[in-house]
Order: C-alpha cells, then sequence, then structure tokens
C-alpha cells in the first residue's frame, strides 16, 4: 500500500511539473489555429495528475518489486535518454528509426513485418502528420 501511494505520488508530482515548470518553458504559446501547442500536453498532465490522485486514495493491489524488471526499465530509460540526445544532435528522421528498432528488439518483436512497419512507416507518419500537416518542427 505504502509502495501504490509513493508511486503515486511521483505520477502527481510529475503532472504538476509538467503544467507548472516545463511546459510553460518548452511549448511556444499561439493565439491561433484550431488545435494549440498546449493543448494535447495539458490534456495528458492533467490525466497524469487525476490518475495519480485516484491511485493515492484508493490504492488497489499487491505491488511485488522484482530485481529484473527495475533493471529493464532502467534500460529503457537509458535508450530513452540515448534517443532524446540522437533527436538533438541528429534530428528525427534518423534518430526515430534506430529508436524504434532498438525498443522493438528488447520487448522480442522478431517478425519482420511488424519491424519494419515499426521501423519506417510509424516514424514517416509521425513526421508527415507533425512536420507537414500540423507545420510544428520536429528536430
Amino acid at each position: 500500500m505504502l509502495v501504490n501511494r509513493l508511486s503515486a505520488s511521483f505520477v502527481i508530482f510529475l503532472g504538476l511539473s509538467l503544467v507548472y515548470f516545463i511546459f510553460p518553458i518548452e511549448i511556444e504559446k499561439l493565439d491561433y489555429g484550431w488545435v494549440r501547442p498546449q493543448t494535447l500536453p495539458n490534456i495528458c498532465s492533467f490525466l497524469l495528475i487525476t490518475f495519480g490522485l485516484v491511485q493515492f486514495v484508493f490504492p488497489r493491489g499487491k505491488v511485488d518489486l522484482q530485481f529484473n524488471q527495475i533493471l529493464w526499465s532502467g534500460i529503457f530509460m537509458l535508450v530513452a535518454f540515448i534517443a532524446v540526445f540522437g533527436f538533438h544532435n541528429f534530428g528525427f528522421i534518423l534518430t526515430a528509426p534506430v529508436f524504434s528498432l532498438t525498443i522493438m528488439l528488447f520487448i522480442g518483436e522478431r517478425r519482420i513485418l511488424w519491424l519494419l512497419l515499426g521501423v519506417f512507416l510509424i516514424p514517416f507518419l509521425i513526421w508527415l502528420s507533425v512536420d507537414q500537416i500540423l507545420g510544428r518542427f520536429l528536430p
């Protein structure tokens, strides 16, 4: 029960820090368009806060921490940090396929069709929708 409340507190803190500290600095303010840049991030943050509060007030289930799961979580976080570094230095077009392939191989995906879709089609669709259709800059 204590671990549930600790994780819920972390999620609440994360949501609040996103809304009040990170998003005001990182998201540009625009007053035109039918979807403003801060709309979806704010919705996701408020959902994090809401679900964190629900978990904090009504903790359920038994938490069983296993070292190998913690290790895999750390590896995924390290890969994500490396991907952010890659986005900054090499751009989305080059980094996203490598990041997608790495994550897919880590989770055990070996089917060629799914690997090709995940490595080429999904990053292309993200680039197309964000950069070309919405006109937003991807690094």
